[in-house]
């Protein structure tokens, strides 16, 4: 029992097992100080990655879409103006084609030319260009014969056989 007593004597003194202790304390400490740095390490990794997914959500949602302007009137940029959606009979409709990024990125730029019959919209007439894949754009016009007879029409945009717009407009 005397050396318990002398135990205890030695950790009241303040002696050699007080310095422990307050060294045990500052380990603590350190030890709680790296859980939270680890901790902030694990939330910034994980914001990152959160970053990085909605910048490829947004990008792989924007990439391949393109801008289809059908007008009465020549377009020479997209910033131009919005699609009408009525036009005159017999009227030239001009369009234009942009994607949202540099490059059309296409070889074959194919319009498809529908009119509604009945109850649905059926095949009229298609218009092909052969292109370059670095075009930035692609302007011209549809000839006036095509829209003689009023009624609805619908214009399908594709590169290489992808389908990347559609208008509907009516022919009065």
């Amino acid at each position: 029992m005397a050396s318990g007593d002398n135990t205890n004597q030695v950790r009241s003194s303040g002696g050699a097992g007080g310095r422990l202790g307050r060294l045990a304390g500052a380990g603590m400490e350190f030890i709680s100080d790296r859980k939270k740095l680890g901790h902030f390490l694990k939330a910034v990794i994980v914001l990152i990655l959160i970053g990085i997914a909605a910048y490829f959500f947004y990008y792989k949602s924007v990439y391949g879409k393109a801008s289809f302007i059908i007008s009465d009137s020549e377009i020479t940029s997209a910033d131009e103006g919005l699609s009408k959606t009525e036009f005159k009979a017999g009227e030239k409709l001009y369009f234009m084609i942009s994607r949202y990024k540099k490059q059309l990125d296409a070889g074959v730029f194919i319009i498809k030319i529908e009119v509604f019959k009945d109850t649905d919209y059926a095949h009229y007439k298609q218009i092909s260009y052969e292109i370059n894949r670095d075009f930035q754009k692609i302007s011209c016009y549809i000839p006036d014969e095509y829209f003689k007879l009023p009624g609805k029409y619908r214009v399908r945009a594709y590169l290489d056989n992808e389908s990347v717009a559609i208008k509907d407009f009516e022919v009065k």
